[in-house]
């Protein structure tokens, strides 16, 4: 597959990442030195546990924070605009980033995926220590074969 010719599919991915936010809060961190936040201070060796919900879907950031929109990822001719990756990257990203472009791209050629009539998509969670998507239909095409069931139900037939 063809990665670098692919930036819609890829902005997809990201904008799934972003709006389904499974993990809300980062892992904690410590100060190292004191750091004032607006009119706080916040002293050397306090723990810090940043709420990433904050960051994915303040208005300040993202044109639409609560719609799904992978032209969040898009500059205007349609090509990737990641300016806000920082340097310390994880030494399996790259790989992982392939890994999930490869198989998303693979069920899309393979699958096909719809709402049954009359029903909306959910996007509201159960809020935890993780985000847990609420239960939702979803029919799945193969071919002639259809999956037509909630999360967790497995309810197959040969038509739509």
């Amino acid at each position: 597959m063809d990665r670098a010719n692919l930036p819609y599919t890829d902005a997809v991915i990201h904008e799934v990442q972003r709006i389904g936010n499974i993990v809300p809060l980062s892992l904690p961190h410590s100060t190292n030195k004191n750091i004032q936040l607006g009119d706080y201070t916040v002293p050397k060796g306090v723990v810090i546990i940043p709420n990433l919900t904050s960051v994915l879907f303040d208005k300040r950031e993202w044109e639409t924070p609560y719609t799904f929109n992978p032209g969040h990822f898009l500059n205007e001719e349609g090509k990737e605009c990641f300016s806000f990756t920082g340097k310390r990257v994880c030494l399996g990203e790259n790989l992982a980033r392939m890994e999930i472009f490869l198989f998303f791209t693979s069920f899309m050629q393979q699958f096909t995926f719809s709402m049954p009539a009359g029903m909306k998509p959910v996007l509201d969670y159960c809020f935890g220590i993780t985000l847990k998507q609420r239960p939702y239909r979803l029919l799945l095409g193969f071919g002639e074969l259809y999956y037509a069931g909630r999360a967790g139900e497995g309810h197959r037939s040969t038509g739509a």
